[in-house]
């Protein structure tokens, strides 16, 4: 039974949250992108299935023996999301937007990748007047820990791109 009144193609996601990161399938309309369904202000929830349920980590994959429980359904807060990996990236054209390297901080984390702003935007002024949901290509997912320098660290993971709440980010690194 088809529940939808537009078809969905079905991404496999990893959702995260400060209490669970989540393994799924989120569901868009063709053409959409993630940011595009993270960022609608009809709803509050965005639907998963086939959900895996994790505490928080940085391994990626984690141990199946660390999940918390699995359940066919599950409406992920947007509002609770801090980043999601994969499902549609967006394309934006080269002659409107820049590249930037960029490192956004959430709680013991770091995100740093390349964002596409607009051309003649700093970093902090495109988050400021943008929609929260922001997408960051080539991106590389840092643990951090007391006493560490930033520089020193080294990536637990890698993802073509995620889609970062940059509202719930302590603060943003530009280059």
């Amino acid at each position: 039974m088809e529940i939808y009144k537009q078809p969905r193609e079905s991404f496999a996601v990893l959702a995260c949250t400060l209490d669970y990161r989540l393994y799924a399938n989120m569901h868009l309309v063709p053409d959409k992108t993630t940011a595009d369904l993270l960022n609608t202000d009809k709803k509050d929830f965005v639907p998963l299935t086939d959900v895996r349920l994790f505490p928080p980590g940085h391994d990626d994959p984690p141990d199946p023996t660390s999940a918390l429980g699995r359940t066919p359904f599950f409406g992920l807060n947007r509002a609770a999301t801090l980043w999601v990996a994969g499902g549609r990236a967006p394309v934006l054209p080269e002659i409107t937007h820049k590249e930037v390297k960029v490192a956004l901080i959430f709680h013991h984390t770091m995100l740093a990748g390349i964002m596409k702003i607009p051309t003649a935007a700093r970093v902090t002024d495109h988050l400021y007047t943008s929609r929260p949901f922001q997408t960051v290509f080539n991106a590389r997912l840092y643990p951090m820990a007391e006493g560490q320098s930033l520089s020193e660290i080294k990536a637990a993971a890698r993802f073509d791109f995620v889609v970062v709440n940059s509202h719930l980010a302590t603060g943003v690194i530009e280059g």
